[in-house]
């Protein structure tokens, strides 16, 4: 009879033991699963975080993937270029090159997430080569116009591109945009110097 108990206690002894280190490791495990969800969303937030900033006060380089190569584009074209100018205070410019003229549209830009969100306003300013400067250079080299247009929005996703962030268009993913190395202050300050800026202030 002493030896039947002996046997009860010591199988009863091995399930406590049993379903305690059972109960331990099930702990164990959602204690490293909730480590790992928590290092994901922080480094989302940080992603997320770091293009929001990073976008205000640069200059981003806009054009097809065609001309893409890597991270950097390579252009072979004289009509293919754009630039998006992101100031501080939210407000942006868009200057598209083709040839030696240019064309500029103004608008606001919005942050959320990993999107950019961009609304123009109506007016377009256009400077345009005066060709008739070619044989009369007393004549005006530069003309400039401005006309009322439709405004029109544009969604980028946010995206980095080893060292760069890269904005890729939502409607058409073959146009995207990458940060350069360009001076904002510099290009701002050479549009005013033309009279564009104030175009869009009267």
């Amino acid at each position: 009879m002493g030896k039947i108990n002996s046997i009860c206690f010591l199988i009863i002894t091995i399930s406590i033991i049993a379903c305690k280190t059972e109960t331990e490791s099930k702990k164990a495990k959602q204690q490293r699963q909730s480590e790992t969800i928590n290092k994901v969303d922080q480094q989302i937030n940080k992603i997320t975080s770091d293009t929001t900033v990073d976008l205000r006060d640069r200059v981003f380089e806009f054009a097809s993937t065609t001309y893409l190569d890597g991270c950097t584009f390579e252009f072979g074209c004289d009509c293919c270029l754009g630039e998006f100018l992101f100031k501080s205070d939210y407000t942006f410019y868009y200057v598209d090159h083709c040839e030696g003229d240019i064309t500029v549209t103004r608008g606001i830009y919005q942050l959320k997430n990993n999107f950019i969100y961009l609304n123009s306003d109506s007016i377009r300013v256009e400077e345009l080569y005066n060709w008739d400067y070619e044989n009369d250079t007393t004549a005006i080299e530069y003309i400039l116009n401005d006309s009322i247009i439709t405004p029109y929005k544009m969604q980028f996703a946010i995206n980095k591109c080893e060292s760069k962030i890269k904005l890729v268009d939502i409607e058409d993913p073959t146009t995207v945009a990458l940060n350069s190395g360009k001076n904002l202050d510099s290009i701002l300050t050479a549009l005013k110097k033309k009279g564009i800026i104030k175009r869009f202030t009267k």
